[in-house]
């Protein structure tokens, strides 16, 4: 986590370690993630590093709890590999009974979930933040996503109109809020195509004309952006971005407070390296306005068929944006 120059006598740090002193890890957790976090790691693979924290080493399996765990075991969606009587699965099973707002009985059992639950957030953080210094697209991806559901607690295949539960504050909203979930959780229809539809069609596809307005103001409420890149080759081995972000929601002070936060990451033609990664705050003032970023990121040889770029949101499920930037017609200087 540190390097240390016996010459001079100084200590400089490492990834690993500003990553634990930001995020208060312990030295023997950021061990666990270095041997045992991997690029192709699944969401299994993840709550199983997650449960391997030493956070949780003085959590223990009581013989009382054994009939519960089993019982909530059967109900949470990720399987795991440990053994129903170990602590690991009893923190991953606690974990994933704490996204899925399943109700607990036992007061021991109750606390222990209160003391997972309140290191999630950090350790889930800190293992988003090793993976972008990582450069592992796919990770960085599933472990984000993780956050947003712990810190959401929902999961990724729930509408994103749950997360307006906590957050409106008009009447209307709040009474049209559960039918409107239901309705939509039982359409097979995916979450990216509704931003298209008009409050009239919104409504004839829900069967509730009545609907269709609440639902267009909610849709276009979740945070989006618009991207389009421009590529220019420096040299044979460096190529500049000009990326324009356009924002394209409607701005409430009460759902988004002062500001958003967006990542944005350009990955390479498969899928799994991640080439530049940034952090984009888009406040209230410049919701309205176009914005420009210029970055640079390496290219090989041969020429890959394209590069992707991805932006989204720093917490909301739901609001991502994924482009494809084709090298094609793309020149490169002798």
């Amino acid at each position: 986590m540190i390097t240390y120059d016996h010459k001079s006598g100084r200590i400089h740090p490492r990834d690993l370690g500003r990553v634990a002193s930001h995020y208060y890890i312990t030295h023997r957790s950021m061990a666990v993630y270095q041997q045992d976090l991997r690029a192709d790691a699944s969401d299994i693979d993840i709550l199983r590093v997650f449960s391997l924290s030493d956070e949780f080493r003085l959590i223990p399996v009581r013989a009382e709890e054994r009939v519960e765990l089993q019982r909530l075991l059967e109900r949470v969606p990720v399987p795991m590999r440990e053994s129903a009587d170990s602590p690991q699965a009893k923190i991953n099973v606690l974990l994933q009974a704490y996204i899925a707002n399943l109700g607990l009985s036992g007061f021991a059992l109750v606390s222990d979930m209160v003391y997972v639950t309140q290191s999630a957030g950090r350790i889930f953080r800190a293992l988003f933040e090793l993976c972008l210094r990582r450069k592992w697209a796919r990770a960085a991806h599933r472990v984000l996503n993780w956050c947003k559901q712990v810190e959401r607690r929902m999961w990724l295949t729930m509408t994103p109109l749950r997360q307006f539960a906590k957050l409106t504050d008009e009447k209307q909203t709040a009474r049209a809020l559960p039918k409107l979930i239901r309705s939509v959780e039982r359409k097979p229809f995916p979450w990216s195509r509704y931003i298209d539809l008009s409050a009239q069609e919104l409504g004839e596809l829900l069967n509730d004309p009545t609907s269709g307005r609440e639902m267009h103001k909610l849709v276009h409420q979740v945070p989006r952006l618009d991207i389009s890149a421009h590529v220019q080759p420096l040299t044979r081995s460096l190529l500049r971005f000009e990326l324009r972000i356009t924002p394209d929601f409607r701005w409430k002070d009460r759902v988004h407070g002062a500001a958003e936060q967006f990542w944005i990451w350009v990955e390479d033609a498969d899928g799994e390296a991640i080439l530049h990664s940034e952090m984009f705050v888009l406040k209230k003032l410049y919701v309205g306005q176009e914005h420009v970023t210029e970055f640079t990121c390496t290219l090989t040889e041969p020429l890959p068929p394209q590069y992707f770029v991805c932006v989204t949101s720093d917490r909301w499920i739901g609001s991502e944006t994924r482009l494809a930037v084709s090298f094609k017609y793309l020149s490169l200087p002798d």
